[in-house]
């Protein structure tokens, strides 16, 4: 999921009687926490809400649970909780993640309650809708680092021994001040400790049956719950599928095909279509070739920023940074006439569109800030770790990386995809969820997955294989452009809506077009 315009570089590759004004923290104690009876009280106006979102009716509750969950005496995390009541006929509590890793629910849900984000009808009568910010995130003790380390420039030439080093350098001294901040949460971020911290929940609001809405991420988080739990799922719709097994290297080219088809796809879309595009859609192919080249050459500059938090952005783009914001705009049919709009832009001569893909800062602000933190945190524990089996020498197996992606696609600058590969080199982690396949048995109706057939973000390879490893799933496809189909708000999310409200699965096979 793309958190932001500017996404900072360090990652671009209850308590249950009062709520305060302060986030979620890290709580010393020694006794385990109670379950039942959780107190929602309305929200006070702490991010992500402001002072007139009294008015919505959300209600926010914390919840203690261990960090390490098979020391349920230990020290505890505090979870932020959000819930939106149901506002018609009850069925049961519906839990929401947005993905990322690091992707606020609680955001998610206030969105909901705005309309900013579009939910069914029947999904909002039928649920109190319940976001839990995952631990390390948001209103759940926020991840910290230390904000001036995390504002260094931070790309460097991995190919090369100098420019790995100096990128391993980085993570060491980066992640050695989150660690530093967080004590012993740093460590256990991974997202079987987050599905374990569902299940608490689930048991502590009400212990009814778990009703699941993920999407990108929170997919791979609902498949690992229904691998922990399967008795108590009740629905599970998967939106946008991420699955957790392989090796990193083989999944590092399965999502650049993935990437490559899906930008391709947007070409093809508005050479075909100028109403989306504008006058010049049939031009958006050599648009994107001509600024990649000028970004490869180091001089692309984006003249509004400079380094500063004052603007908050870096001046200098490169081409992983074209990369990951074309990625981003292209998950939504509005982010696609963004990047259509963006691209003509640069071809008039004004040099103000390359502030659309110039990297963030970090803000200061904590709750946000977080996500940008917790994603490579997550992904590190998770085993986003290049395979040592690709070439005797850590340098080696980047450059086996590069060559690997650059030679699968077609679209100028895709293949620097290889690049995100070096995020968790260093990072001072072990990988305490590794990657390997599910076998999903014994859930109390099917599963629905969800994924549409030009994906920038999560390969259709994915959902393929995730439907083998949940045993009675249903996989729904949407032929489209695009990452997750549920805010298209057309037919694929009124399947979803049936689906989750009745129980009413498509039939095998379906394909839909909106």
């Amino acid at each position: 999921m793309h958190l932001s315009t500017f996404v900072p570089r360090p990652f671009a590759s209850v308590f249950l009687l009062l709520i305060t004004s302060t986030y979620g923290h890290v709580v010393r104690r020694q006794t385990p926490p109670a379950t039942g009876n959780v107190t929602f009280v309305p929200c006070p106006a702490i991010d992500p809400f402001q002072p007139q979102d009294a008015a919505l009716g959300l209600q926010c509750a914390n919840f203690s649970v261990p960090i390490v969950h098979d020391q349920p005496g230990g020290e505890q995390v505090q979870l932020g909780l959000v819930k939106m009541p149901a506002k018609g006929q009850r069925i049961g509590n519906l839990f929401i993640n947005p993905g990322g890793p690091g992707a606020p629910a609680s955001t998610q849900i206030l969105n909901f309650a705005t309309g900013g984000l579009p939910i069914g009808q029947a999904m909002a009568n039928s649920f109190d809708i319940i976001a839990m910010d995952p631990r390390g995130v948001g209103m759940s003790a926020p991840s910290r680092c230390d904000e001036k380390i995390g504002n260094e420039p931070s790309e460097f030439e991995v190919t090369t021994e100098v420019g790995l080093q100096q990128q391993i350098d980085y993570n060491q001294k980066l992640g050695a001040s989150c660690k530093a901040l967080m004590g012993t949460l740093f460590d256990n971020m991974d997202t079987i400790a987050v599905a374990k911290d569902m299940e608490r929940v689930r048991a502590a609001i009400g212990d009814e049956p778990m009703s699941y809405f993920g999407q990108s991420y929170g997919t791979q988080l609902g498949a690992q719950y229904a691998q922990l739990f399967p008795s108590k799922v009740r629905a599970m719709a998967l939106d946008g599928i991420l699955q957790h097994t392989g090796d990193y290297a083989s999944n590092v080219l399965i999502q650049t095909k993935s990437l490559d088809a899906a930008i391709q796809e947007f070409f093809n879309r508005c050479e075909k279509n100028t109403t989306d595009c504008g006058a010049q859609g049939a031009q958006m192919r050599q648009l994107w070739a001509n600024i990649v080249d000028k970004a490869a050459t180091g001089t692309l500059q984006a003249p509004g920023c400079d380094d500063t938090t004052q603007t908050g952005c870096f001046k200098n783009v490169s081409t992983q940074d074209l990369l990951g914001t074309a990625r981003g705009l292209i998950e939504s049919p509005s982010g696609q006439k963004r990047l259509a709009r963006i691209l003509t832009l640069s071809g008039t001569g004004n040099a103000s569109f390359a502030d659309f893909f110039a990297p963030g800062l970090l803000s200061g602000n904590v709750f946000s800030d977080s996500s940008s933190f917790s994603i490579g945190n997550v992904q590190c524990q998770d085993g986003h770790f290049v395979d040592a089996t690709l070439a005797p020498s850590p340098v080696g197996q980047v450059q086996e990386l590069a060559a690997m992606t650059r030679n699968a696609t077609v679209t100028p600058g895709m293949g620097e995809f290889f690049r995100r590969t070096v995020g968790c080199t260093g990072w001072p982690v072990k990988i305490t969820n590794p990657r390997k396949a599910l076998d999903v048995t014994g859930t109390q109706n099917p599963v629905l997955l969800v994924h549409t057939t030009f994906d920038p973000a999560t390969s259709p390879e994915y959902a393929k294989g995730m439907l083998k490893e949940i045993q009675g799933s249903v996989l729904l496809v949407r032929d489209g452009l695009g990452h997750t189909s549920y805010f298209n708000a057309g037919q694929t999310a009124a399947a979803m809506d049936a689906y989750l409200v009745n129980l009413t699965m498509p039939a095998v096979g379906t394909v839909l077009a909106s």
